[in-house]
């Protein structure tokens, strides 16, 4: 299994609950219907279970991401997507930091 970790910060925004941070960045800027690694993570769910990818939230602005990949496979297929999100997360000022699992 291969586990990475995302730690993102929304500074401009406070939030009281998990459930309002989440709701907040899928309305607002990765909503199922277009992102496409939530699209490929929802496929890994979907095939081994959801509690292989979990959210914490840290009070007022922060979310840690745990994704844990079965194969090399698809945790490679996850690196590229994982990338471009970065990007469009620092784009929009948040701050994104990944953790790889050492392979």
């Amino acid at each position: 299994m291969y586990t990475v970790i995302t730690k993102f910060t929304v500074p401009f925004v406070k939030f009281k609950t998990k459930d309002d941070f989440k709701r907040f960045l899928i309305r607002e800027y990765v909503p199922l219907e277009t992102d496409e690694f939530r699209q490929y993570n929802y496929k890994m769910m979907d095939k081994y279970g959801h509690h292989f990818f979990r959210l914490e939230f840290i009070e007022p602005h922060t979310g840690w991401l745990f994704h844990t990949y079965q194969s090399e496979e698809d945790y490679k297929g996850s690196i590229d997507l994982r990338l471009d999100q970065q990007k469009k997360c620092e784009q929009w000022g948040f701050t994104y930091e990944i953790f790889y699992p050492n392979t």
